[in-house]
């Protein structure tokens, strides 16, 4: 798990910082203006993927638990996509998606540890997580105010360096890098 986080973390600060880049490259001007919506819908993606980790209501057969969870989830977007969407248009709706997609995950992850016990740290990896991409936020808000866009994309890697290491040195640690690089030897 700790090596999926590590990834799918790098992957979205990674979308945080590059994604005007990234827009630029592949898109038309029109396009440009939703790189804002970029982090977001990639915060979601993992948020939505971390079901894989926690199958205990399939495992205990629990199915109809699961569907309201996920039919709660769905009517809860539904009313945040009706609340924000006047208000913010499609930012508000991915928005939306995001909430929606954590509440759903946390009443999922909530009845998992009913049935099962899982010894993981939560808590600590989803702290490193969220700090790693307030800091993406925040940097990358100030990065773009600079006008000199090579300087303002060396910043970029730079922090994404950074970032990325503090991201794998916390989560999986300097021990078992080494490990995986003397057995890949």
């Amino acid at each position: 798990l700790n090596y999926f986080l590590s990834a799918a973390s790098t992957t979205i600060i990674g979308l945080i910082l590059f994604s005007s880049e990234i827009l630029i490259i592949f898109t038309k001007p029109e396009y440009y203006s939703s790189a804002v919506i970029i982090p977001i819908m990639a915060s979601y993606t993992l948020v939505s993927n971390l079901y894989l980790f926690s199958p205990g209501l399939t495992i205990a057969k629990r199915t109809k638990t699961l569907t309201a969870i996920n039919l709660g989830g769905a009517g809860l977007n539904f009313v945040l996509n009706w609340l924000l969407i006047p208000w913010l248009g499609l930012l508000g709706a991915s928005i939306a998606t995001l909430i929606s997609g954590m509440i759903t995950f946390s009443i999922n992850y909530y009845f998992f540890k009913k049935y099962f016990k899982l010894n993981y740290s939560w808590r600590r990896n989803i702290g490193i997580i969220l700090l790693s991409v307030l800091i993406a936020s925040l940097s990358c808000y100030y990065i773009q105010k600079i006008e000199f866009i090579a300087l303002s994309f060396v910043l970029k890697i730079i922090l994404f360096i950074l970032l990325f290491g503090f991201i794998v040195k916390n989560m999986i640690g300097i021990s078992e890098i080494i490990k995986i690089i003397k057995n890949k030897k």
